[in-house]
């Protein structure tokens, strides 16, 4: 499911009924009702089995919790699947239609339901599995996928690192040298971006530059952040208005689903004071997305485990970097 909220959007993770399986969070400024914004599509919540995809975008209301509308269905256009999706202005969500590894593409999708356009198909990045899609603030788009970070400027152009993708397989040791799930991408407020890298045998967070990753020099994190234990995979990100970052972490042993809240040092890139904000497994299993609302800078959080099929919200307290069930 991936959550949005308008607030905003999520994706690939899933949210309220069948549709629930792991998210893609996002938000935008409140309106009057505000929305949540849930892609029910192919995601990954840490190696956990996660339901099947929906195949929906659907919204929430933020007063009720309840299911307003069905803004577009992918049911009968297989194997189209919203992997991933984000705010893209006051009508329309981004969104990253996974279709099947080979074709990939992305489309607009109107918040109202009243229709969707492709905005940009790319034959050579479009390809592999696509987890998630990030729109910056110059404009441009990033979708993260199996195998690399592909951007696209706001000119829909590819924008490469070399030949290569804009980040594939970073060399640099803090960053790991592996292009494999490679699940969410944020920026941070110098533009610089943050990437969750989850692999099990690699599982940690990584910062590049906002040029992309032509060499080890672009890797801008100042010393390797793992997962609080081996088995706990990086799966979601927020940086928060407060300053903080968040990681929540999915892994099919129980024990090891959390959400973590880090200090960011946006100059040096310093990454530190590792926090654990939440770790009742109860409540917090093969978490696959978050998104923070920027009207009351509440977290939602969904949950991709098949007996979970949740989205939840927390209160986020950044002094002691410790999240509050809302529930």
């Amino acid at each position: 499911v991936t959550i949005t909220a308008a607030i905003g959007a999520f994706a690939c993770g899933k949210i309220g009924d069948s549709s629930l399986l792991g998210a893609n969070l996002r938000t935008s400024l409140p309106t009057n009702p505000r929305y949540l914004y849930v892609a029910s599509g192919t995601c990954y919540g840490g190696g956990v089995a996660t339901s099947a995809a929906a195949n929906t975008i659907v919204r929430y209301n933020l007063s009720t919790g309840g299911l307003d509308s069905v803004i577009a269905d992918y049911t009968l256009s297989t194997p189209d699947s919203p992997a991933g999706i984000d705010n893209y202005d006051g009508d329309n969500l981004i969104v990253a239609i996974e279709n099947g590894g080979t074709s990939g593409r992305i489309e607009l999708v109107n918040k109202r339901g009243t229709g969707r356009n492709t905005y940009l198909t790319n034959a050579t990045a479009m390809t592999g599995i696509l987890r998630g899609i990030h729109y910056l603030s110059d404009g441009g788009i990033i979708v993260s996928k199996t195998t690399a970070l592909e951007k696209f400027s706001s000119g829909r152009a590819r924008v490469t690192a070399g030949a290569n993708p804009y980040l594939s397989a970073p060399a640099a040791a803090n960053c790991a040298a592996s292009a494999t799930t490679l699940s969410k991408v944020i920026e941070l407020p110098n533009g610089n971006l943050v990437y969750a890298h989850g692999a099990a045998a690699t599982n940690r967070i990584g910062i590049f530059s906002a040029s992309g990753y032509n060499s080890a020099a672009d890797c801008l994190i100042s010393a390797s952040i793992t997962g609080p234990v081996a088995t706990a995979v990086p799966t979601g990100l927020v940086y928060t208005a407060g300053g903080k970052l968040l990681v929540s972490y999915g892994s099919t042993t129980s024990t090891s689903n959390s959400i973590y809240a880090y200090d960011v040092n946006t100059t040096t890139s310093a990454v530190t004071g590792a926090t654990a904000a939440y770790t009742n497994t109860s409540v917090v299993n093969g978490p696959t997305e978050m998104v923070e609302d920027p009207y009351d800078n509440t977290i939602y959080v969904s949950m991709g485990t098949s007996s979970f099929n949740s989205i939840e919200k927390f209160t986020f307290n950044s002094s002691t970097k410790t999240l509050t069930r809302v529930g």
